[in-house]
């Protein structure tokens, strides 16, 4: 028994194999076999989806994620001294200095 697919897209050749492999097993009335190699293929596609979150997690944190490198009092004062600017009184004595 061969159903055609209700989707207007035509399937890609690697999904067109599947396709033809899932028919092969029906007719052939290994329903066992069938449902095994549909759970595998959800298995992969749930790992490959695990992985590219994981990575694009890591890559968006690592763009826009907090940073921790602060600035310290000697590299503001030296930043300001170039530019020809005394620090503000009210951040060195926040500072203790």
């Amino acid at each position: 028994m061969t159903t055609q697919a209700t989707s207007t897209t035509p399937l890609p050749d690697d999904l067109l194999a599947v396709r033809h492999k899932l028919e092969q097993l029906a007719a052939e009335g290994r329903v066992d076999a069938l449902i095994a190699l549909v759970v595998e293929l959800l298995a992969r596609m749930r790992d490959s989806h695990n992985a590219l979150a994981t990575r694009l997690a890591n890559a968006l944190r690592e763009l826009y994620g907090r940073k921790s490198q602060k600035v310290g009092r000697e590299e503001v004062s030296s930043l300001l001294a170039v530019l020809g600017q005394d620090a503000p009184a009210s951040a060195t004595e926040r500072e203790g200095v």
